[in-house]
């Protein structure tokens, strides 16, 4: 996970991500933090091994490393692993289908129907297009934060769904929803 940060926050740094991910510091190697069930014991696949190696080539001269590398690495070294788990997701969630061009919903479209349904609401709360994302969607993704908070506003509009005795929502109820989430 922290590779994948890195690569994220400096993507035209590659060969200086592998470089610090594959050197030891004083407080030992990265090789853990590459992956939680990492076995340095199981020989890498040579062809992968090759692979890798042309893709990501290790250069011969250390180059350095500029602090503002070194100072994030030295972040992420000190999150919890479920603070961590939390950055990646949100680093996955931008390339996301529910994040690309498309997914925004067209509010005056959604809105001159005359019902909308509790996830289309949801969606629509959200500013997303609800035949874009919708929970079967975002079941894939159990762990993004997107998923995580579609859910949980879900189950609050449920929640008040059944309160007033309501099966969806007209635009106007909607309204009236948006204004006591506010609150």
């Amino acid at each position: 996970m922290i590779e994948f940060l890195l690569r994220r926050r400096f993507p035209d740094r590659h060969d200086l991500v592998r470089q610090m991910i594959f050197s030891e510091d004083d407080s030992g190697d990265f090789d853990e933090y590459l992956d939680p069930d990492h076995d340095d014991s199981l020989p890498l696949d040579p062809a992968l091994e090759k692979e890798i190696d042309s893709i990501f080539p290790i250069t011969q001269d250390v180059q350095p490393i500029p602090s503002e590398m070194a100072d994030y690495l030295t972040v992420l070294k000190s999150y919890s692993h479920s603070l961590l788990s939390t950055s990646y997701e949100h680093e996955l969630d931008k390339n996301r289908k529910f994040s690309k061009p498309g997914s925004e919903a067209d509010m005056h479209l959604w809105l001159a129907k005359r019902f909308l349904s509790l996830e289309e609401a949801v969606a629509l709360s959200f500013g997303k297009n609800p035949s874009v994302v919708n929970v079967s969607d975002l079941e894939k993704y159990p762990l993004s934060p997107v998923a995580i908070g579609f859910r949980s506003r879900l189950d609050d509009l449920e929640r008040y769904a059944k309160s007033k005795g309501l099966s969806g929502l007209t635009p106007e109820q909607f309204g009236q929803w948006g204004k006591e989430m506010e609150r």
